[in-house]
């Protein structure tokens, strides 16, 4: 045994719940304190001294000699060709040891260093073209473009809940109403007004609506999108049949027919629309309607949107 594996022995000994010394002296508690205090100074020191006289000590010579070798790999051959299947894999363990004992000392941390120089090579061939890339595309430029717009922060009406019992910056936690329109967080007290709107904790806008507002701007004047062209024209022939048998008293105060509306740019000509005569009725009839006329460009082109979706499903 060469020196300083001794003397890391007895360091670990001393420092052992197992030594006699402390063994001894755990009856009294002041010794016991003296002779922990001083396993331990001793075995700290006696590892400093192992490990001086590790770095002096001669290297040890290898027991492992020429013929050692031989006799193992002359072992291996006869438990191979026995034909015992135990035997053969302890000859399979044998050729394994005497692999590691002809390879170089330090084959094993330069393999380790190529497999990690191998893996750098790798990172780079597939990093560098990425980074080329972003620095092509100013994709840092469009990040910080981003971070600094608020259309990214500010919700839209209908992108979020226009009324809930769960906290919004909180999944899963109920809320409690405390007044109109008015709900408070059970978790952190945050009260949330989901009529004026509010700010999430991530600085993220929601601004102010309610349920009713689900279907503005999508209504036809009386319920036009659940009728068919049968009802309509049953309803029109009905009404005809009604102004014959009025008296004349009442055809001198009815009012006129509407005159026919102007036809929007946006819509093209009037020829487009009438290929159907149930389309140019719910037409003429949103174009007359003061939802249209007290509406702005981007509110009408919604409300055309509207109407011919509805006029699919009839």
């Amino acid at each position: 045994m060469r020196i300083a594996e001794m003397l890391q022995a007895i360091a670990s000994w001393l420092e052992s719940p197992n030594n006699e010394a402390i063994l001894l002296s755990e009856y009294h508690a002041d010794s016991m304190k003296v002779v922990a205090e001083s396993c331990v100074l001793a075995a700290a020191l006696l590892r400093n001294a192992a490990d001086q006289v590790g770095q002096m000590e001669p290297p040890e010579e290898s027991k492992i000699t020429p013929q050692a070798v031989e006799e193992i790999a002359a072992l291996a051959a006869a438990f191979d060709a026995s034909g015992d299947a135990r035997l053969k894999k302890q000859a399979s363990v044998l050729d394994e040891l005497l692999l590691s004992i002809a390879s170089p000392p330090n084959a094993l941390a330069e393999r380790k260093d190529l497999l990690d120089s191998r893996t750098e090579e790798l990172k780079k061939k597939y990093e560098d073209p990425s980074k080329e890339l972003a620095k092509t595309n100013k994709i840092a430029d469009s990040e910080k473009a981003i971070e600094k717009s608020n259309m990214t922060k500010t919700y839209k009406i209908m992108e979020a809940p226009l009324s809930t019992r769960y906290c919004p910056d909180h999944p899963g936690v109920q809320i409690a109403r405390v007044g109109e329109h008015l709900w408070q967080c059970e978790l952190d007290k945050k009260s949330y007004n989901y009529e004026t709107g509010f700010e999430l904790n991530n600085g993220s806008k929601v601004p102010g609506g309610d349920v009713s507002q689900q279907t503005q701007g999508v209504n036809i004047p009386y319920h036009a999108i659940f009728d068919t062209r049968e009802g309509r024209l049953g309803a029109k022939t009905a009404s005809d049949n009604s102004d014959a048998a009025m008296p004349m008293v009442i055809k001198r105060v009815k009012v006129e027919k509407s005159p026919e509306p102007e036809i929007p740019e946006m819509l093209g000509t009037e020829e487009e629309f009438k290929g159907e005569d149930h389309e140019w009725d719910f037409l003429k009839e949103l174009l007359n309607s003061p939802e249209w006329k007290n509406s702005d460009q981007d509110t009408k082109k919604l409300l055309l949107k509207n109407l011919k979706d509805s006029l699919k499903t009839l």
